[in-house]
């Protein structure tokens, strides 16, 4: 049996290189990952100043221009209302009706007065037409004053109690009414400046609300181009854990589950953890494979071993019944069974020694041995006593492959070192099995073999009787599905 291998699996630059660290699928994971989480965060950091400027823009519009919209509608309807009051202070039938509508004129100028100045305070407004507008109210309070000392002079001269002054009365009525006549127009002037003001500060309104979509917009397109961009990274992950990762794994998975896997095939491009991942792999498989064929090689000399004798190199008694099912089955031609017997070997045995008789035995094997045929199966039963299986057509055939095996042992002597060589023979008898081919159980194929041999033992008796270095045939065939049947041990 052949020495089991202990000696190392070499191992290729590629492996020793394997050892040496460099930028693995570890370092280009964690590149990736920051990568995409910086992305993310710029995304998450782009949102939210989009929402925050839209969050300003909208407070600026709510709290500046909204409340300015609102003041300007504010002053518009309170223009007019002081208007109206002037009318009905022009109508005034009493002092205490002059008195309550001029105060509450006078309140009313007042609040229209705060509010421009709460306007004019945040900048926003045309300055010219600020200060047309107070030219207004300034004109509109000289009225108010105006028309009411004239209501008060006009009831004075309506009292009761006095004589009524028809000329200074009718005096009276006509500056009213011209007093009246300024006051509207002046509040009719004040109304349409106002609408110049709200118009303006519905057009800064939409100014702001178009800024604020611009840049809305600009945060959208922001956002689609780094969505767009962490798209095409995930697209290119994708693409890379697919080559680098995906394709290499499988490829290693592939060629690590065929039946004989061929190193070679392990061979992974780069340098990183597959890499060396596959380089450990092809080192274990290069062990498991050297250790399979050391298995093999036992396993190959062990079977040899069990179904060959030891000395000889020729088939045993379990190879040869082996042999004998297989034949049998197989063919559709008569076996020959030839039983051979070395003579008077214990003689020989006993005279030069038994290591001399271990060289006879092995030099007669090997002597029977070039005599056969290559399909023929020659086996040693034990001692001296060798069986042959022959594939023949007749026994003719049989026994003239018998005579050339004898032939061969009476004229090659066995060499004794500085002594001169030893003759000699062999007797045989050979039988012929017919009824093939045939399937045999264990059982059956015991039986066919000791019927067989029990008759070729027959013929080899008959042989040695008859004078020796013979071969004799048996007198009939041994059918194989009689033979089967019949229980004579030998």
């Amino acid at each position: 049996m052949a020495a089991e291998d202990t000696s190392p699996v070499p191992r290729t630059p590629a492996d020793a290189g394997a050892d040496v660290p460099r930028l693995g699928l570890a370092a280009r994971a964690r590149f990736w990952t920051v990568a995409l989480v910086v992305l993310a965060l710029s995304a998450a950091f782009l949102a939210h100043q989009a929402l925050a400027r839209l969050q300003a823009g909208l407070q600026g519009v709510v709290v500046h221009e909204l409340e300015q919209l609102m003041d300007s509608v504010r002053l518009v309807q309170q223009s007019e209302a002081l208007i109206s009051q002037s009318l009905s202070l022009v109508h005034s039938q009493s002092q205490e009706e002059r008195g309550r509508l001029s105060v509450d004129q006078q309140d009313r100028l007042d609040w229209i007065r705060k509010i421009t100045r709460q306007v004019a305070s945040r900048g926003h407004t045309d300055p010219d037409l600020l200060a047309r507008v107070e030219r207004a109210q300034a004109q509109l309070a000289e009225g108010v004053m105006l028309l009411d000392d004239l209501v008060h002079q006009r009831l004075r001269l309506l009292d009761k109690n006095r004589p009524t002054d028809v000329a200074a009365l009718a005096l009276i009525d006509e500056r009213i009414a011209q007093t009246a006549a300024r006051h509207r127009k002046v509040g009719a002037d004040l109304s349409v400046l106002m609408g110049y003001f709200s118009a303006d500060t519905r057009s800064r309104m939409r100014e702001r609300v178009d800024r604020l979509s611009d840049e809305v917009g600009r945060q959208q397109s922001g956002l689609w181009a780094l969505t767009a961009v962490m798209v095409v990274l995930m697209v290119l992950l994708g693409v890379y854990l697919q080559r680098t990762v995906v394709r290499r794994v499988v490829g290693l998975q592939r060629a690590v589950s065929q039946d004989t896997v061929d190193d070679s095939d392990l061979m992974v491009d780069g340098d990183d953890e597959i890499a060396r991942l596959a380089h450990t792999v092809r080192h274990y498989v290069r062990r498991i494979q050297a250790n399979e064929q050391r298995l093999t090689r036992s396993n190959r000399d062990l079977t040899y071993l069990a179904e060959h004798d030891p000395l000889t190199r020729l088939a045993n008694r379990r190879h040869f019944h082996a042999a004998m099912r297989s034949m049998a089955a197989g063919l559709d031609c008569p076996l020959a069974m030839a039983v051979l017997d070395i003579d008077h070997f214990k003689p020989v045995n006993d005279s030069h020694g038994h290591d001399f008789g271990d060289q006879a035995l092995v030099h007669v094997a090997q002597s029977l041995r070039s005599a056969l045929r290559e399909r023929d199966v020659l086996a040693r039963l034990g001692g001296e006593e060798f069986v042959v299986l022959m594939p023949v057509s007749t026994v003719e055939a049989a026994i003239e492959i018998c005579e050339r095996m004898r032939q061969s042992v009476a004229s090659r002597p066995v060499p004794h070192g500085t002594e001169p060589p030893v003759s000699l023979t062999i007797s045989i008898g050979v039988v012929l099995i017919t009824g093939l081919p045939v399937v045999l159980g264990d059982d059956d194929a015991a039986r066919l073999m000791r019927r067989s041999m029990q008759v070729a033992d027959a013929a080899l008796y008959r042989a040695k009787q008859t004078g020796r270095n013979k071969v004799c045939a048996a007198p009939d065939t041994v059918p194989a599905l009689s033979a089967m049947n019949q229980e004579n041990p030998r």
